[in-house]
């Protein structure tokens, strides 16, 4: 089954998880945006390779990088909109990939092989009580950041747009009249 396929199947199992998650707060622009995302270089570079494990890149897919996924999840821990315990829900969850990662194999996750790093994402999929929510999570950030309009800071050049072939409704906002600044 070709990634195009996959999506249009999974948007209906997409709607019922926007349901079941819409406690969780979604990204919203901040309105003040503190300095710390509360994350070290190294476990944004472990959050990068997670999401591109996730949802790679293909020769006539994007995937987690060419929609800047982790850009997307850098706003959402920026955002003073975004409840702290949902923040700390995402730092826990890349702190638990190292951790996993360092059991499993005795090296950080971002030197893992493919084939490790899909052993550690299934193993905290399967035993770590938060670990398959964390990742259902990063999943729904990566869908934002492919079906958002450019303008919010997903999806540049509307790269995911092309690949689904999805055309955008009229008028586009311009970034001076952005929902959150109305």
């Amino acid at each position: 089954m070709d990634r195009r396929h996959f999506l249009k199947i999974t948007s209906t199992g997409a709607a019922a998880t926007a349901a079941t998650t819409a406690s969780l707060p979604l990204f919203s622009a901040p309105k003040q945006q503190t300095g710390d995302d509360g994350l070290s270089d190294q476990q944004w570079r472990t959050l990068d390779a997670v999401l591109d494990h996730l949802f790679p890149s293909e020769a006539e897919a994007p995937g987690a990088k060419d929609v800047k996924a982790v850009h997307w999840l850098q706003h959402v821990l920026l955002d003073d909109e975004t409840d702290e315990v949902h923040k700390q829900f995402l730092r826990a969850g890349v702190v638990q990939v190292d951790e996993t990662s360092m059991e499993l194999y005795q090296k950080p996750f971002v030197e893992l092989q493919q084939d490790q790093h899909e052993a550690v994402l299934r193993n905290m999929e399967k035993g770590k009580q938060q670990g398959r929510a964390w990742l259902q999570e990063m999943i729904r950030y990566i869908f934002e950041a492919l079906l958002s309009d450019p303008v919010y800071g997903g999806n540049p050049q509307a790269v995911g747009w092309k690949w689904l072939q999805h055309i955008p409704g009229f008028p586009r906002p311009p970034k001076e009249k952005r929902y959150f600044l109305l």
